[in-house]
């Protein structure tokens, strides 16, 4: 996980995001993450083979394999002093949280 991009963070969002590794193949549809304050990201309808790693960026992009864009802009996502990232199931319970 990268919560501090370098320089001014709300101007260099796709430098700010957190990396995950599947541990089951499926689809992540209805999953999604959340940081403390709330803000919320839901993962697109894509299937994903255990082990693939892709990151979630803050910002804006083209999404591939291995990256996904939260779609922020303007505003860092995560906090630089400390932050909780929680992902979610489809029925909002908590399946991981970790503080950093």
């Amino acid at each position: 996980m990268r919560y501090d991009a370098p320089g001014d963070d709300s101007k260099n969002l796709n430098e700010e995001y957190v990396t995950f590794e599947v541990v089951v193949t499926g689809t992540l549809r209805g999953y999604s993450v959340e940081d403390q304050s709330g803000h919320r990201y839901r993962f697109p309808d894509r299937a994903f083979a255990e082990g693939d790693v892709f990151k979630l960026h803050s910002g804006a992009g083209y999404e591939t394999s291995t990256d996904l864009y939260w779609g922020a802009s303007g505003v860092a996502v995560w906090n630089n002093d400390g932050d909780t990232v929680k992902v979610l199931d489809p029925q909002d319970q908590i399946v991981e949280t970790f503080a950093y």
